[in-house]
Parts: structure tokens; C-alpha cells; sequence
């Protein structure tokens, strides 16, 4: 989509915040639950769960993904068949999708009662935890499905639980149980590139193309789109993906995927 596209989807989310209910928001989130899975998610033998809240500038007073650029308008967060097929209305200002619904209110409870809203998380995470224990498999948590929000004070609360993020905040760092991938953008120099790598730190590209290469700046590159589980990866590598259809559909138009 492009920037007036994004802007008329940002005005109509915030106004349809500025609807909500504090307290009906919360007794939603204690019914349903904050963590959610999806086709991405679900792929590997483990139990992974996210956390899916708006992203960038779409809620007011807030930005939940500091550094992003160009790619705020191809975000995972406008994609998925509930939001492709309300693309048209969306664009035309009639009707927000419902995927976009729920993150606002997850968003809208976080935002107003921050306290609340991390500590129903990290209640939940141990549940969940504890069911895959249980069940005898591993659970992972990627809280920034959508977001770009500094975890790591919520982590080392739950230090025998796993958590993974990609970022484009370049100067956070992974930790014994939070391993963070850094994404490209269209504004990541080579040299920045090369010296995560370097370090042994995990880079991820979005390429513009039908195939991954086997090699990007001399380091290998593995497939990210098949599976979501990043703490399994080797170090030093660039896990590609590929570009996705969202609202608009593929869009790299300002140039963030190479």
C-alpha cells in the first residue's frame, strides 16, 4: 500500500480506539487470552505463541515499532485472507478488518494499563509453559509477531522460558532465553550487515525474488519461511524471506527487500 493508503487505514483504526472500553477490552483479553498462533507460527514440532499488537505509528501517542520504515506499509500485520478481503473497504474507509480490530484492542489495553496488561502476559506465558511441559514439547514465544517493543525486562522474569524476536532496533542484543534475529531495511548499510554477522549474530533479508540464494555477502542464508522457530539457528547466518502479499498486494516500491 502506499503512504496515503496506510494513513487513511491509521485514521480509521484510531478512531475505532478511541470507541473502546477499558474494563470490556480486559475481560475480553481474560476470556480469549492475549497469545495467539498462526500458519507461521505453527510450523515446526514445537509450541510456538505470539503476541500480536499494532505496529508503528497506527495507534496514537505511541510508536510500537521505533525504526520502521518502508516496510510499515507491507507489514505482516495487513496480511492473511481476513485482511486481504477487506482490503477495498479499508482503502475506501468503510470497515476495518477484524484481525486489525483485535490488535487494537490488545494494543489499547497495553498502551492504557501497561501494568495490567504485562502482567496478564507473563501469567499467561507460564501457563502456556506449563500445558507444553505437559503435553511432553517445547513452548516458544515470539512477542513482537507485529511490534518492535523492548521485551527483555518481561524475560529475564522467566529466565527457563524461551522467547525470539526479529528487530530492527540494532543496538538491543539477544539473551540466554531471548534470541533476537535483525532485520534489513532500506536504510541497513553492508558494513552493518557484515559486522552482525560477524559477531555471530543473526541478520534477516527480505529478497525481492522466487528463490533464496545459498550465499549473500559470503555468509549462507537459510530459509526463515520455513518455520518460525529462530532459536535453532545456527549463528552468523541471514535468514531470508521471501517478500509477502499484503493489502495492496507485493509492494517494493521504496526498496526494503533486495
Amino acid at each position: 500500500m502506499n503512504a496515503e493508503q496506510f494513513n487513511g487505514i491509521k485514521l480509521m483504526i484510531r478512531s475505532y480506539m478511541e470507541t473502546l472500553s477499558l474494563d470490556e477490552c480486559k475481560a475480553e483479553l481474560i476470556a480469549k487470552g492475549l497469545l495467539t498462533t498462526n500458519s507461521k507460527l505453527a510450523k515446526g514440532e514445537n509450541l510456538n505463541y505470539g503476541l500480536e499488537l499494532l505496529p508503528s505509528i497506527l495507534a496514537k501517542g505511541v510508536n510500537l515499532c521505533p525504526n520502521a520504515g518502508a516496510c510499515k506499509f507491507t507489514c505482516l500485520a495487513f496480511s492473511g485472507q481476513g485482511n486481504i478481503l477487506k482490503g477495498r473497504k479499508m482503502f475506501a474507509g468503510e470497515e476495518l478488518s477484524a484481525p486489525l480490530k483485535a490488535k487494537a484492542r490488545r494494543t489499547f489495553v497495553f498502551i492504557n494499563d501497561k501494568e495490567w496488561f504485562e502482567a496478564f502476559l507473563l501469567m499467561e506465558i507460564r501457563q502456556k509453559n506449563e500445558m507444553a511441559q505437559m503435553l511432553g514439547a517445547k513452548s516458544f514465544f515470539r512477542l513482537n509477531v507485529t511490534s518492535d517493543v523492548e521485551w527483555i525486562h518481561l524475560t529475564i522474569l522467566v529466565p527457563h522460558i524461551a522467547f525470539y524476536d526479529y528487530t530492527k532496533v540494532w543496538n538491543r542484543y539477544s539473551t540466554g532465553n531471548y534470541h533476537l534475529t535483525f532485520s534489513v531495511d532500506e536504510n541497513t548499510t553492508d558494513e552493518m550487515i557484515e559486522a552482525k554477522l560477524s559477531k555471530g549474530e543473526n541478520v534477516a533479508i527480505v529478497f525481492n525474488t522466487n528463490t533464496l540464494p545459498e550465499k549473500y555477502f559470503n555468509f549462507s542464508v537459510i530459509d526463515g519461511d520455513l518455520n518460525d522457530d529462530r532459536t535453532t539457528d545456527a549463528k552468523g547466518v541471514i535468514v531470508g524471506l521471501k517478500l509477502k502479499v499484503t493489502i495492496g498486494g507485493k509492494d517494493n516500491s521504496l526498496g526494503f527487500a533486495r
